[in-house]
């Protein structure tokens, strides 16, 4: 299917927090019980349908959470246009480390990113060990989104995804607009005739200039 955009959108996050999981979700609909350890980056293709017809495809990266493959995952998020921060909201710790993966983010991500923090899991929310007023706390600290949702019950997946990917698609739109409106300047500024404009003297300079030429600058009056 031809397209219009092409995004990317990198899950990142520690290890076994669900972003393999939330991947299979995203593209396929599908959820795997035995899910496997991601080794490096794996990927999926996703296309959207947009308003007034134009159309996305979105590579979907689910990135490895272990510290040894970093500087590989860095690559994908660093050409990144969304990044879903995602931690396991019965887990403490993969909360806790959201702090380093922010920071990653700073360093390694360009700075118009959009970032996302993914509370996965919810349907184990009678063993959450993360109030969600926490994680909305953090990332209002941060000035970002806080979202929970279910990879394995498919709760809030979708509509998390498809506002990611339209406010993605917005500030495309935005980006051309300033390129046309841009480009239409310049076409207007190249289009426009040099304009020669003839010297205007001052009374006591057409005197001046008069005499230096040897001729009358008086108007041929009869007194």
């Amino acid at each position: 299917m031809p397209f219009d955009y092409l995004f990317q959108v990198a899950l990142i996050g520690d290890s076994s927090v669900g972003k393999s999981a939330l991947m299979k979700r995203i593209a396929h609909n599908t959820f795997d019980e035995g899910g496997t350890t991601t080794l490096g980056v794996d990927f999926c293709m996703r296309t959207v349908k947009l308003e007034g017809g134009k159309v996305a495809k979105v590579k979907i990266c689910d990135t490895a959470g272990q510290e040894r493959f970093r500087a590989l995952t860095r690559t994908f998020y660093k050409r990144a246009d969304a990044i879903m921060l995602v931690y396991d909201i019965t887990d403490k710790e993969s909360f806790e480390n959201l702090t380093t993966w922010i920071r990653d983010v700073h360093e390694h991500a360009p700075q118009s990113v959009q970032v996302v923090i993914v509370g996965n899991k919810a349907d184990l929310s009678n063993s959450r060990a993360i109030p969600r007023a926490d994680a909305k706390y953090f990332a209002a600290e941060l000035g970002l989104s806080a979202v929970e949702l279910s990879a394995k019950s498919s709760k809030n997946v979708e509509e998390t995804f498809l506002t990611i990917v339209k406010e993605i698609a917005r500030k495309a739109e935005r980006d051309e607009e300033l390129v046309r409106k841009s480009d239409r300047e310049k076409l207007v500024r190249r289009s426009e005739p040099a304009k020669k404009r003839d010297k205007v003297y001052a009374p006591s300079e057409m005197i001046l200039l008069g005499e230096k030429t040897g001729k009358s600058t008086s108007s041929s009056c009869c007194y």
